[in-house]
């Protein structure tokens, strides 16, 4: 599929099913990022909200009216560790064995209680939402 076509088809995925997670496959520097960001700002219009590139700096607004927002959390994978995704590890005991609980980052906690889109961008050779 052509990138001119993606932004439609992508609209229509999330419209019918907000969770589905999709795979984009192509060459560097043919849109796939630029597109992404304008769904999720066509998405945002869409459903009256407004658009925000997710940052610490707007969590403790997002999180006071998370009604009020669409967010795009934009993550370039080359340029986090794993910790800035899956949280951190808290040890605590259960039964009396260590048990590993991640606390969920500040960007999880806003996209759990908004409306919005995760993306993981490869940069330059996958990119996800």
């Amino acid at each position: 599929m052509r990138v001119g076509k993606l932004k439609n088809k992508l609209i229509g995925l999330y419209e019918s099913d907000p969770q589905t997670a999709v795979l984009l496959l192509g060459a560097p520097g043919i849109g796939k990022s630029e597109t992404v960001r304008e769904v999720a700002q066509e998405i945002a219009k869409r459903e009256g909200k407004k658009f925000v590139e997710y940052s610490d700096d707007v969590a403790n607004e997002i999180l006071r009216n998370p009604e009020k927002y669409f967010l795009l959390v934009d993550f370039r994978l080359s340029e986090v560790e794993p910790s800035d995704l899956i949280g951190i590890p808290k040890v605590r005991e259960v039964d009396g064995k260590p048990y590993v609980q991640y606390v969920p980052l500040l960007w999880a906690r806003c996209l759990q209680a908004a409306s919005g889109v995760l993306f993981l961008d490869e940069r330059g050779a996958v990119s996800c939402i």
